[in-house]
């Protein structure tokens, strides 16, 4: 089994409609590119918690 998770940081958008703008672009340039994108600190310490807890 996988998990997709994923994490907003920065400003926030000013409605759904502008998030999902600004949700399909990112998804546009980052996913399924072949290219790797580490994620940030920030991002990395937060979504670490959510594994923390389950079975491996």
């Amino acid at each position: 089994m996988s998990y997709d998770l994923a994490v907003w940081e920065g400003v926030r958008p000013a409605d759904d409609a502008a998030a999902g703008r600004l949700f399909r672009d990112l998804y546009d340039r980052y996913v399924d590119t072949g290219a790797e994108h580490p994620p940030s600190d920030r991002k990395r310490s937060t979504s670490g918690g959510c594994w923390s807890g389950g079975p491996i």
